[in-house]
């Protein structure tokens, strides 16, 4: 029994760090991750490293290739246009689920989780592409949101999304959004949500959603092409 936890928890361990890596664009999309160098970084064995490999891989973060093993998710504006259309399908869903159910303490947590994120520059100090803090603060503001919802398979689907996504934004080139006021739709869901506008919060979080794409498709949609270059 205890020998079996051991192993969930260096399972986890793998998972967790390699995870934080994919989503910090620390692998290109498409790179081979063999699981050697892996069982020497964590020191465990190449069974703790495929297990966890393994549930990055169902959560659509790695994909894995029969007798080749594991890879960096491939993108594409193909796949991009199916992943906005079931981000917006189901956080929509979510979001009217968590409006529905979310309490007093539901409440307290968005209001927290926006307060952080006002707080927290997107940009990178240098000016150039992402601040990597932000990205754990965005995602919290929008799990924040979501998580009145009582139906927690819904709540990890909607997860699992948004991380999908966020593969796209760390490596895609940095795009002009001047024209968008990005802190004021975070300011507007937050409202909107507190006062139970189950409607127009519902279309601003589509909307808000859809922006993304558009700005990463250079505003065509179909088959645009997303590069994998870093800015």
């Amino acid at each position: 029994m205890g020998e079996q936890t051991g192993k969930s928890t260096r399972v986890h361990d793998v998972y967790a760090r390699v995870r934080q890596d994919l989503l910090a664009a620390h692998y290109r999309p498409g790179q081979w991750l063999r699981l050697a160098p892996f069982q020497q970084e964590f020191q465990v064995s190449l069974s703790v490293v495929r297990e966890a490999f393994s549930r990055l891989a169902a959560e659509g973060l790695l994909e894995s290739v029969a007798l080749r093993g594991f890879r960096v998710r491939e993108l594409s504006g193909d796949d991009l246009q199916d992943l906005t259309d079931a981000r917006i399908h189901i956080e929509v869903l979510v979001l009217r689920e968590s409006l529905a159910n979310g309490g007093t303490q539901w409440e307290a947590d968005l209001l927290a989780a926006h307060h952080v994120l006002e707080r927290t520059p997107i940009r990178a100090p240098s000016g150039r592409g992402v601040n990597r803090e932000f990205i754990p603060v965005h995602a919290a503001f929008h799990h924040a949101l979501l998580a009145g919802c009582r139906n927690g398979r819904l709540l990890m689907i909607a997860r699992e999304l948004r991380d999908n996504a966020e593969l796209y934004r760390m490596w895609s080139p940095v795009v002009d959004q001047s024209g968008r006021d990005i802190a004021w739709e975070h300011r507007e869901l937050t409202r909107l949500a507190l006062e139970r506008d189950v409607e127009a919060c519902a279309d601003l979080l589509a909307r808000h959603i859809d922006h993304t794409r558009q700005a990463l498709l250079g505003g065509r949609a179909g088959d645009g092409e997303v590069s994998a270059e870093r800015s």
